[in-house]
């Protein structure tokens, strides 16, 4: 199984799941709701309508190497999920 993760201030933050039945999540570029939101980097970087949402991990890691200018949404600790576009882990090895 695919392990990805950001520290952040000595801190392991995990990908961030959106549930596929919640109908107050936004749908990404291909109308998809649900799972890893991946988001590319720059101008509207933050619109769902610009991700791309992915049911596994696998997945997330492949899209991540092929594509280093975007990043993931992840839980922070208190507040909402972040994304982030540097540092990410995958199994193990800075991406």
């Amino acid at each position: 199984m695919t392990k990805i993760y950001v520290e952040l201030n000595g801190v392991v933050l995990e990908p961030h799941w959106y549930d596929p039945n919640n109908k107050a999540t936004k749908p990404d570029r291909f109308g998809k709701r649900g799972g890893y939101r991946v988001h590319p980097a720059g101008d509207g970087h933050n619109e769902s309508a610009n991700a791309v949402f992915y049911r596994s991990l696998e997945d997330v890691a492949e899209h991540l190497k092929a594509c280093p200018d975007w990043g993931l949404r992840f839980k922070t600790p208190a507040g909402p999920a972040n994304i982030f576009y540097e540092d990410i882990i995958i199994d193990g090895k800075p991406r």
